[in-house]
């Protein structure tokens, strides 16, 4: 099984890819023979969409623009799961995943066929610094619908009151863990 770490914070070593490791190690746990792949957005030289329109050729397969995204793009439809994650930043995704994001626009096919494979699984992995997980909910719930229309079948795990604090500084609450824990064993099912 494969899954693509896509890790939409400037931190590499923050919170929110910890979270999403606490999922990724639980799809491990459950089957021994998992291949992570991790990117980070923050070390990448990438645009967002140009609006060049070429992934709407029938020819193309996906965004035909070429910078340090493009591996992480053909990644996505090679992987069996993928767990993206971002903190929240002024009320909404980070600018490097807004980015990434807005590069998904190339799994358009014409016609609104979608390009990625069918039956992938997503967990969305989000750290944000007020402690109620549903605080951001409509946020969540625009990134949900859009990984969903992808064809993704798409679950959240939220952290909170994880406010500019460094990994290790905090512990997840326990309902957090749990539900890392639970989306890892559902991305093997």
């Amino acid at each position: 099984m494969r899954v693509l770490l896509v890790n939409g914070s400037p931190r590499n070593n923050g919170n929110t890819i910890r979270l999403m490791n606490m999922v990724a190690e639980a799809t491990k746990t459950a089957d021994t023979n998992v291949e992570i792949s991790t990117y980070h957005l923050n070390d990448m030289d990438f645009k967002g969409c140009q609006g060049c329109l070429s992934c709407k050729k029938e020819s193309a397969t996906g965004c035909m623009f070429k910078d340090d995204l493009t591996a992480t793009l053909a990644e996505m439809v090679k992987a069996d799961a993928v767990i993206v994650g971002f903190p929240v930043y002024m009320g909404h995704v980070t600018g490097q995943y807004k980015s990434f994001w807005d590069r998904l626009y190339g799994f358009i096919g014409p016609e609104g066929t979608n390009r990625l494979p069918a039956g992938k699984k997503a967990v969305i992995a989000v750290t944000q610094g007020v402690k109620e997980p549903g605080h951001y909910q409509e946020m969540i719930d625009l990134v949900e619908g859009s990984m969903g229309r992808r064809g993704l079948d798409v679950k959240t795990v939220v952290a909170g009151g994880t406010k500019g604090l460094a990994t290790g500084d905090i512990r997840f609450e326990s309902e957090t863990e749990s539900r890392a824990h639970q989306l890892g064993q559902w991305l093997k099912e």
